[in-house]
């Protein structure tokens, strides 16, 4: 196979829209995960996520980028890392998450959520 890892990055970029059921895309569903699993500081939050996530490459400043678009909606912004009332109700599926706006891969994503990512069906589906 010529692009032997293709498939993997494909599909990992369409991880990262906001999903149809929760508004997370996947890097920020497991920030959430970290942080509630015991991370509490960015340091420990870069550690886990490249150690569980290594195929999105992401960098320390694009996770530090990542983490500034969470809070303080779902991380609480002062130390120690915690999750707000509301990450903690979009973690357990109680709530939804409207992304704030900003471009994804050619795509504007914002609070319309005009695409989304559905789990169940592995795919990128346009919002009227």
């Amino acid at each position: 196979m010529a692009l032997p890892y293709l498939k993997q990055a494909l599909t990992l970029h369409l991880k990262r829209f906001p999903a149809c059921s929760d508004g997370l895309g996947e890097p920020e569903r497991a920030l959430l995960q970290f942080v509630q699993a015991g991370a509490t500081t960015i340091e420990e939050l870069m550690q886990a996520f490249w150690k569980h996530d290594p195929g999105y490459g992401y960098g320390d400043s694009q996770l530090k980028q990542l983490l500034d678009y969470l809070q303080p909606d779902l991380i609480q912004s002062t130390a120690p890392l915690k999750l707000s009332f509301f990450g903690d109700r979009v973690l357990h599926g109680l709530a939804s998450f409207k992304p704030k706006a900003h471009w994804l891969g050619g795509v504007e994503v914002n609070k319309k959520l005009r695409f989304c990512f559905n789990n169940d069906t592995n795919s990128i589906h346009q919002i009227a």
